[in-house]
Formats: C-alpha cells, sequence, structure tokens
C-alpha cells in the first residue's frame, strides 16, 4: 500500500486505488464505526452524558444507546421514567462517546 497521504482515509483510498463504496462493501464493519461516530447530536449528547448523574445519565445513556442500535443489558427492557441504571451496556456507552 502507498501511502502519500497517510494523514486521511481518503488518501489512502485514492493511493491504493479503491473506492469508498469498494472499501465499505469489503469491510462492512466500518460503514457502522462511521455511522455511529457521526450520527446526529452523539458529540452533544455524549458530552452531557460525561457530566450527569443518577437518572439524568442513565436517560442519556438509553438516548445514545436507542439512537445508535447498541445491545441492551436485558433484551426487551422498556425504560421507566426513574430509572438510575441504563438500558444498554456502560463499556458500550463508553466506546461510542470515545470515538464520537
Amino acid at each position: 500500500m502507498v501511502m502519500a497521504e497517510a494523514s486521511s482515509t481518503k488518501g489512502i483510498i485514492s493511493a491504493r486505488g479503491e473506492s469508498r463504496a469498494a472499501l465499505l462493501r469489503t469491510h462492512p464493519w466500518l460503514a457502522i464505526c462511521v455511522v455511529a461516530a457521526l450520527a446526529p447530536g452523539n458529540l452533544e449528547l455524549c458530552a452531557k452524558w460525561r457530566e450527569a448523574r443518577g437518572a439524568e445519565k442513565a436517560s442519556l445513556a438509553n438516548r445514545l444507546g436507542a439512537s445508535n442500535g447498541l445491545t441492551k443489558n436485558t433484551k426487551l427492557a422498556e425504560a421507566q421514567p426513574s430509572d438510575i441504571n441504563s438500558l444498554y451496556r456502560i463499556p458500550d456507552i463508553q466506546r461510542l462517546c470515545r470515538n464520537s
């Protein structure tokens, strides 16, 4: 692989002679990562989630989890307004917010 412009994915893709579409066809997981990182509102929600406590933190985690298709701790669980625990796995929320 020629890395003429190693600082950008676009440079790497064009240096390899691959189109973005071809890259996404061969590596579908990359599309999921890109979509999750670029989902509207993730930056703001993650910033609020980091600062929040208690029921507010759980509510924000539930919004992040639902909007990004994360795995719930318990299948088919439904959120209650007074919940202090998130329906979604905290390491998944942390990973999402670390990449946002």
